[in-house]
């Protein structure tokens, strides 16, 4: 007879104490592309993510890097889109195509039997493809009917504002899209950047999933056969943010009912010391559902239904960001209880029962986030990119679980200071 569940007493809570990843094994190809696996899963699929230094750091006219990146599937010249396509669903494999302000990412999702016969396609994407005109005019349209529609919007108008506030106009990470710079995009534009940017000699390689020795030959007598031309390495060009002069910033938007508040500053990016305990000071801040910010605008004024803050980490910097939308007539207020939270980091210590939720929360939300061979592929794409360790990961746990409510306030003091903050209010 099988035991009574019991569904009175709640079961011990068990406190994590180390987490052991499953680490990326290193490999290079024969043409010298590094390529990386992590072996895991129990489905025959294998996912393959491409890295190239891409992203809209480095391009020189707007939109390019991003255009480039979405277009590489809509053409080369031994196959038209609609071919490409169909080869993909033949396989039942799947094309995901990322670019951001550092880098651009390209992932193939496989199936293990059909590996073989779609990574010559993805091969193809990768050094013929042709940027079609008439391809490129349908993706001008639909993203410029997209941007004008989201330019209307408070929250949209928010975010543009406080990227341009942060690290201004000029800046990579402060340029702002305008419906023009659609209508200038030209498939030579693109042709450029592709030939420039999406080498594969400086490209990086992770493959992960039910990954075996048969896995690895096959993307070396695709990728690993052809021969690389040695090309000199680009230094990596060198742009100096320049945040605004004013810290209080508005932007006006007629009829508007709700208004969308954003409180942002420059931090340090996960290369430095700081950034670990950082994370973890923002999360008490407003990095979860029960964030001290959460607590107070949404639960105990009831401004809002949601308030975040986030700190987003790139190559050449970092930001913090506290972005919510409320009623236009208690934006003013709600400003005030973002900065009155802010200062009692800096004059108060977290009582250590809040700490220690803190500590759970990010705890599970890590172990999350390596849970299955696809989320650790992810966690390993972030060091690789800064060209950091697993150690990376062990010092974070270990600064989870010893970080002090005294050193939380020190951080307060030193990067939350009264008057860092930039703000941004739009609708009102």
């Amino acid at each position: 007879m099988s035991q009574k569940l019991d569904r009175v007493t709640a079961p011990e809570f068990g406190e994590i104490n180390e987490v052991n990843m499953l680490r990326a094994e290193p490999h290079t190809l024969d043409n010298g592309i590094p390529l990386f696996s992590i072996r895991g899963g129990v489905q025959p699929v294998v996912r393959l993510d491409i890295l190239f230094p891409a992203g809209k750091w480095y391009q020189t006219k707007a939109l390019v890097a991003y255009a480039t990146n979405s277009m590489l599937d809509d053409g080369t010249s031994k196959h038209d889109s609609s071919q490409i396509a169909d080869a993909i669903d033949f396989y039942g494999a799947y094309i995901q195509k990322k670019s951001d302000l550092d880098f651009a990412e390209v992932t193939l999702y496989a199936q293990v039997k059909h590996l073989a016969s779609i990574l010559p396609l993805m091969h193809e994407l990768l050094t013929d493809s042709i940027f079609p005109e008439h391809e490129l005019a349908v993706f001008k349209q639909n993203n410029k009917e997209k941007l004008i529609q989201n330019l209307d919007r408070v929250e949209v108008l928010a975010s543009h504002k406080m990227q341009q506030v942060l690290f201004g106009e000029q800046h990579p990470y402060g340029q702002v899209n305008t419906a023009k710079d659609y209508d200038q995009l030209t498939s030579a534009d693109l042709m450029n950047f592709y030939k420039k940017q999406y080498r594969l000699a400086d490209a990086k390689m992770i493959v992960s999933g039910q990954v075996d020795d048969e896995v690895i030959k096959t993307i070396n007598s695709v990728f690993g056969k052809i021969s690389l031309a040695k090309t000199i390495t680009d230094e990596v060009p060198q742009r100096i943010a320049h945040p605004a002069s004013e810290h209080e910033h508005l932007v006006k938007k007629d009829k508007a009912v709700q208004a969308a508040l954003r409180v942002g500053k420059i931090v340090p990016n996960r290369t430095h010391p700081d950034y670990q305990g950082l994370l973890i000071l923002n999360t008490v801040l407003g990095g979860y559902f029960g964030s001290r910010l959460m607590s107070n605008i949404r639960e105990d004024k009831g401004y809002t239904y949601g308030i975040h803050s986030s700190i987003s980490s790139h190559l050449q910097g970092a930001s913090m960001n506290i972005a919510t939308e409320v009623g236009v007539s208690v934006g003013k207020d709600a400003m005030q209880e973002i900065f009155n939270e802010i200062k009692l980091l800096r004059e108060e210590l977290v009582p250590e029962e809040e700490l220690q939720l803190v500590r759970n929360y990010l705890s599970g939300s890590f172990l999350r986030g390596i849970d299955g061979p696809f989320a650790l592929a992810d966690r390993f794409a972030a060091i690789l990119k800064y060209n950091q360790g697993y150690d990376y990961y062990e010092t974070y746990f270990k600064k989870l679980k010893s970080i002090r409510p005294e050193e939380l306030q020190q951080l307060a003091l030193k990067y939350y200071a009264d008057g860092s903050f930039f703000q941004v209010t739009a609708g009102s």
